[in-house]
């Protein structure tokens, strides 16, 4: 996705979508998963702080009270709740729709 410029701040890959009443802050981050290999993590980010994630293209969706950042290791976050979907999560859209689903 190309580098967008809200505010004078300079993001890439984030939205905010507002939809059936939930506020959804989207944003995808580059970090680790297992010992040391590199994914793309996709964050679904609430009102109330509760971060749903997971690395792309997995079925695993994990939540989260922790920080998600560049260079995150998912495995060193603490999950308060999990879910699994049938497909592969693959899009930041996708993890919105099936988290809210």
């Amino acid at each position: 996705m190309p580098l967008k410029i809200f505010g004078g701040l300079k993001v890439f890959s984030y939205l905010y979508i507002v939809k059936n009443e939930y506020m959804a802050n989207l944003y995808q981050v580059e970090g680790y998963y297992g010992t040391r290999n590199r994914g793309t993590i996709l964050v679904y980010e609430t009102y109330s702080g509760k971060r749903w994630y997971c690395v792309e293209g997995s079925c695993n969706i994990n939540c989260t009270y922790d920080e998600i950042i560049e260079g995150t290791n998912v495995e060193r976050l603490s999950d308060v709740d999990t879910m699994s979907s049938r497909n592969l999560i693959e899009s930041l859209s996708e993890l919105y729709d099936y988290v809210i689903s």
